[in-house]
């Protein structure tokens, strides 16, 4: 997943810049709650009394756009991760979300202090899963040598379509949004594992995230000039017309 983190953050560096010399432009930085699927994951980890993975899953990131002549495009990326413990395996399993979109929509409403944005985010998300002991310590090397396999990661990653609205507030050059949407994946969850091997059964995983963000903006919006009502014509008016005399 680093590499859709690395592919969005590239996409916010070179938009806003280039937005900004138009209608506008903003980099945000966001703080995230999702609804990941872990019932699988938490149905194994309770077969040997371990904890529960919680939702919502929180998550930070970054996002940057352009907006000209009501047309956004930008893109964002986000990750978060949270551990629960088994201590009858001496385990802990640490759980992480995380992804990155290229993003695309329109403002039916864009006042000076407010902006309505249907968007939609078309990128890739996946889960990591990673399995340690709880005791990270080793008597000697020998030991080592006997139970090298001291962690586990398995992960996937799949096609993302992020339907979405963004309600954005500016107050000056700096304001907020509110972000919701839905991430559906396409395609079942084909689990990995760290050396490049598969995971031919893995925990099931639902298609579908829904998610909120509330994001900090930073940037600046220019606007056309208030086109000036030409004067009313007023009884006053002296001049001659074509049929005087």
């Amino acid at each position: 997943m680093n590499q859709l983190l690395t592919a969005a953050l590239c996409t916010c560096l070179l938009v806003s810049p280039a937005a900004a010399g138009g209608s506008g432009g903003m980099g945000v930085f966001e703080a995230s709650a999702a609804m990941p699927d872990f019932e699988a994951l938490n149905a194994s980890l309770a077969r040997y009394g371990g904890g529960e993975l919680g939702t919502p899953h929180f998550m930070l990131g970054g996002a940057g756009y352009g907006i000209v002549d009501n047309v956004l495009v930008g893109g964002s990326g986000w990750a978060g991760d949270q551990s629960v413990s088994c201590e009858s395996l001496n385990l802990r399993c640490r759980a992480s979300v995380s992804g990155g979109a290229f993003e695309a929509g329109y403002a039916v409403l864009n006042l000076r202090h407010l902006a309505v944005i249907p968007a939609l985010g078309i990128g890739g998300s996946g889960y990591d899963i990673t399995l340690e002991p709880l005791q990270g310590d080793l008597i000697n090397f020998d030991s080592l040598l006997l139970h090298p396999g001291r962690r586990s990661v398995v992960s996937f990653s799949r096609f993302t379509l992020t339907p979405e609205l963004i309600i954005h507030v500016p107050i000056s050059w700096l304001g907020f949004y509110v972000k919701a949407g839905y991430a559906l994946s396409l395609g079942g969850p084909e689990w990995e594992l760290e050396n490049g091997g598969k995971l031919l059964t893995g925990p099931a995983v639902s298609a579908g995230m829904p998610f909120a963000k509330l994001g900090i903006t930073f940037g600046g919006f220019s606007r056309p000039p208030r086109k000036k009502s030409a004067p009313a014509p007023t009884d006053d008016d002296d001049s001659p017309g074509p049929d005087d005399d």
